[in-house]
Order: structure tokens, then C-alpha cells, then sequence
């Protein structure tokens, strides 16, 4: 991997906190112009915020890798991209435009990787930035090869200090995106042990996947799970399926589950490595200036429209109801034991986890401004905590179960497992006129880091 430093400047601010937990809580932010990053590690056994800004941030090489081998294998239309699906279909983009739709470099996976580092993958771009509070600096980290682009998530096992990641081929990427739908690509699941900085290569397959989502290694290592997360919609706002892998990393058996709708997020099972929980989380997103009332009924599914705006123009997100699946492994493949789904009543799934409180176990998901709490073994609801906070964005659950961890744009909130009360810890930093800006919607915690 080729590492290099990025300028970054760390600040630390104070700030009242009526309940000390002994956690660490990382979310991230982007805003115009679009190279800058803000993190915030809130630390909320000293209440204290560490703020780490990032200035003329460059991230798009692997966005320019993939044209150059565009151009070299005369992909005649590469400059509309009129068959790339990744974000959306039948768009008429210029490759600037859309270096700026997918360039905007949001930190949208973090995960701990010990020492207090911070693994952060953007959305768009499959590259990766590591924060380390202890030496105060923040390292760029790519493929050395310049056909192999750089998953966007890692899974990290505390107890060996190794971190698990996906690579694929910039080609048949590119194959896939604009030739053949069916094309199978090279995937490769490598091991980096943080101690030795040795990397091995634990699994590699050819198999039909675009854009790499939701990557988790089971805590014993035996499974490796990640979707395919194809969200774009076609002209009659039907959600494209897309298919979550499960790869067995004793035997090297690569197994799918096909035919789910925008599934993006992976979660094992606290307790049993054979069981994880995978959702349906339910956006896509059309390239028109202006999603109709038509549109919305031609899709049953469909509940809200989200509207998003870039500094290209304004494109319409769909939003539909979302489920959440239960499956075991078994010799003959993965068998699923029960779904969660509630219609209209559980929409948009944000990033979910599997988590025991008081000993028995549950899923956290969001629905906003819903914290929806499922009981895991039945697969059934438990409640529903009306937060009132939209959008709601980032869920985590402390370490016992008995908070939840929340942002929403620069907020931060505690909310109660039992009682619902949400606590506004703090505001740092408000939205600014003419600044677009989108918070990670995932946040990480980690118990006992001082």
C-alpha cells in the first residue's frame, strides 16, 4: 500500500457533559469546497471534542485511474458514462461533473484499528484516510498497483491487531460498469497485520460485483460478508437488485444471496459467528431535475422524496421501505431464519447493529427520526424511540446497551435504551449560508479507549 501524509490540523475543544461514559464516538463531514474533510472524536469520559480539519484534500486518483484506463481501452462514450450505474442511470454527466457528484470525498466508513487510528474510507472515491490521535496526523493510504482500486470498508480484529480489506480490478470494474452487466470481476480479500505491516492475500474469486458495500469479517474470522450495492433506479422506479456475498475463509467458498433491494449494511451476530444480519436499507437515486407524483406511483415501495443538492445540479433520491434479514451459515450455504419489515412504518434503514442489553439481544436501526429497536430472536419489534431529531443520520450503541450515540448534521445526541430521553451534548459548528456539507452517516465507537 502506498502511504503518504496529508496536512491536517487538530484542535481540541471542551464541552459539557452530564453523563461521563467511558466511550469514544468518531464522525466526519464534508463541505465546500469539496477537498475539505472535519472530524469530530468525541471523547466522553474527559468531555472534550477532538477536531481534525483537512484542507485541500486530493482523494479522486482512483476517480482518475478509472478514466485513464477508460481511455486506453477506447471506451467510446466514456466521456458521458451514459451506462455506469454506480450512482445512478441514464445520466448525461460530463466526467467533470461527475468527479464532483462522486469526488465529494464523504467519510462514509470508519472503523477503529487500535492505537487510537481511525480507518476512514470514502464514498466515493475507494480510497482511504487513517487518523491517528496519538501522533496527531492523518496518512493517505492507496493500492501501489494502479489497476486495483481500493474497497471502501475494512472489518478489524481487536484481539489480533489485523484489519481485513477488499481490492478490485480498475478494469473489469470498468467492464462491468460500461460494456457488460454480467461481467465477473476480480475481487481479492487481503489481511494487513498493523504490528508487522505484512499484507497477505486470504481470498480471491471472480464474481459479479460493482460497487463494494457493508464489509465485515466475522469475530473468529471464519466468514468475510459484503454487499453489491446497486441503488440506481430504472425508468419506472424499481429498485435494481443487487446480491450480498458471503465467502467462507477456511475452505474458500464463495456463496450469494440474490435478489435484494439496496442492500448495503452487514452486521454479525455479538454472540454466534454463523448468524449475521444484512439490510434491505432502501434508496436509489434518479437523475431527473424533478421526481413527479407519477414517478412515486409507479413504485408501490416508495414512501418519501429526498432531494439532494450538488454544485452540478439537483438530482431526485428515491427513499422506499426497508427490511432487515436474519441468516445462519450452514455446510450447504446461508439460510435465513427471519426478516424484520414494516412498510411504510420502516423506511430509509441507516447502518444497523446487533447488541445485548440487559442480557437479552437486539437490532438498532434508524427509520427518522426513529430509533427502531427489533428483538433478534424473533425478529419482531421491540419499540420504537421517537427522537424528533431530522435528518437523523449516525447510530451507534454504547458498550452495556444502554445509550445510543446519534448525529445529525454537527449535532450530537445520547438517547436512553429504556426512557427515549434524548440528550443534546453539543453544537460546534452551525451550517453556513452557501456551504453544502453532508455528515458521515455512520458513527463509530470505542468503549475503554483511555
Amino acid at each position: 500500500m502506498d502511504k503518504r501524509i496529508i496536512k491536517a490540523n487538530f484542535r481540541t475543544v471542551d464541552f459539557e457533559n452530564n453523563k461521563k461514559l467511558n466511550s469514544v464516538v468518531f464522525y466526519g463531514a464534508v463541505r465546500n469546497p469539496l477537498r475539505t474533510h472535519t472530524y469530530f472524536i468525541v471523547d466522553l469520559w474527559n468531555s472534550q471534542c477532538h477536531i481534525v480539519e483537512l484542507s485541500n484534500l486530493y482523494t479522486l486518483g482512483n476517480f482518475h485511474k478509472c478514466l485513464q484506463v477508460v481511455e486506453r481501452n477506447n471506451h467510446k462514450q466514456y466521456t458521458s458514462f451514459r451506462r455506469l450505474r454506480t450512482l445512478f442511470q441514464d445520466g448525461t454527466y460530463t466526467i467533470k461533473q461527475y468527479g464532483l457528484l462522486v469526488g465529494a470525498n464523504i467519510p462514509h466508513h470508519v472503523r477503529y484499528i487500535g492505537d487510537k487510528r481511525f480507518w476512514i474510507g470514502n464514498v466515493g472515491t475507494h480510497n482511504a484516510l487513517i487518523c491517528d490521535l496519538e501522533k496527531r496526523q492523518v496518512t493517505s493510504v492507496v493500492p501501489d498497483t494502479e489497476d486495483i482500486i481500493l474497497g471502501p470498508q475494512v472489518s478489524y480484529d481487536e484481539r489480533t491487531g489485523e484489519v481485513f480489506f477488499l481490492t478490485y480490478e480498475v478494469k473489469g470494474h470498468l467492464q462491468l460498469s460500461l460494456v457488460d452487466p454480467q461481467f465477473k470481476n476480480r475481487f481479492s480479500i487481503k489481511k494487513w497485520n498493523t504490528k508487522t505491516d505484512e499484507i497477505t492475500t486470504v481470498w480471491t474469486d471472480e464474481i459479479n460485483c460493482l460497487l463494494v458495500d457493508g464489509f465485515r469479517v466475522t469475530a473468529d474470522q471464519s466468514y468475510a460478508i459484503f454487499s453489491d450495492l446497486r441503488f440506481a433506479l430504472d425508468e419506472d422506479c424499481q429498485f435494481d437488485p443487487n446480491a450480498v456475498y458471503v465467502v467462507d475463509l477456511k475452505t474458500r467458498k464463495t456463496w450469494e444471496i440474490p435478489g435484494l433491494k439496496a442492500s448495503a449494511h452487514v452486521e454479525p451476530d455479538p454472540d454466534d459467528p454463523h448468524v449475521f444480519y444484512i439490510s434491505e436499507h432502501q434508496i436509489g437515486i434518479v437523475v431527473k431535475d424533478e421526481v413527479t407524483e407519477q414517478d412515486v406511483a409507479k413504485n408501490p415501495d416508495v414512501t418519501l422524496i429526498a432531494r439532494l443538492k450538488f454544485v452540478t445540479k439537483e438530482i431526485g433520491g428515491v427513499v422506499g421501505v426497508a427490511s432487515i434479514h436474519k441468516y445462519r451459515m450452514t455446510p450447504e450455504g446461508p439460510v435465513l431464519l427471519g426478516t424484520y419489515a414494516a412498510g411504510k412504518d420502516f423506511v430509509r434503514a441507516t447502518w444497523h447493529f446487533a447488541f445485548k442489553n440487559k442480557g437479552r439481544k437486539y437490532i438498532a436501526s434508524i427509520s427518522s427520526p426513529y430509533i427502531v429497536i427489533i428483538d433478534a430472536e424473533t425478529m419482531t419489534l421491540h419499540k420504537k424511540i421517537d427522537t424528533g431529531i431530522k435528518p437523523l443520520y449516525g447510530l451507534h450503541v454504547s458498550a452495556d446497551g444502554e445509550q445510543f450515540y446519534c448525529n445529525s448534521f454537527f449535532d450530537f445526541y445520547i438517547v436512553d435504551f429504556d426512557t427515549g430521553k434524548v440528550q443534546a451534548t453539543f453544537n460546534f459548528q452551525k451550517r453556513r449560508k452557501g456551504h453544502v456539507f453532508h455528515v458521515s452517516a455512520h458513527t463509530i465507537t470505542v468503549d475503554n479507549f483511555y
